[in-house]
């Protein structure tokens, strides 16, 4: 069950990674279906943390791009439904509890916590679908460049002129 959870928490990591990277791409962020999609699998990748917190030693081993989401959601929605399998054992008693020292009720709460993450994931994969159709259709690829706000350096406006707007 270890080894299963270290696996969840190293592609949590690689999916976080490429969430930062799409957040990242202005192309996507200019358009609130695909913020909206970016900002939820944030939410996704965070709340995988029910199992994934006791790993500290977790690094993302693979960058992955934005076509290979539904490859990522793929392996977690099998991982998580191994420790789901676990979890039920311990929980029905055939196999001896030893899940992070929880007790019965803390099992339950987090066999089904589990079991709303599997859904989430499956949502999350068929959003996917259109997320990936919009990439194609507007060829948006992650290494186009960042938009950034220009600015002179040594001429930042103080922060009354730049709430106002006043110009010299």
């Amino acid at each position: 069950m270890d080894e299963i959870i270290r696996k969840l928490a190293i592609s949590q990591k690689e999916l976080l990674n490429l969430q930062k990277r799409l957040s990242q791409n202005s192309k996507l962020m200019a358009k609130e279906e695909t913020q909206t999609f970016i900002f939820d699998l944030r939410d996704y990748a965070d709340s995988l943390a029910i199992v994934t917190d006791p790993v500290k030693d977790a690094e993302a081993e693979k960058i992955y791009e934005a076509a290979d989401l539904a490859t990522i959601l793929g392996e977690q929605n099998a991982l998580l439904h191994q420790i789901i399998e676990g979890l039920k054992a311990m929980v029905a008693g055939t196999v001896a509890v030893d899940f992070f020292g929880q007790k019965d009720g803390e099992l339950r709460r987090t066999l089904s916590s589990l079991e709303g993450l599997v859904e989430l994931n499956g949502l999350t994969l068929q959003d996917n679908r259109d997320f990936q159709r919009l990439l194609q259709n507007e060829q948006i690829t992650l290494s186009d460049p960042v938009a950034e706000a220009p600015h002179e350096t040594g001429k930042k406006p103080g922060f009354f002129k730049r709430l106002f707007g006043k110009n010299e």
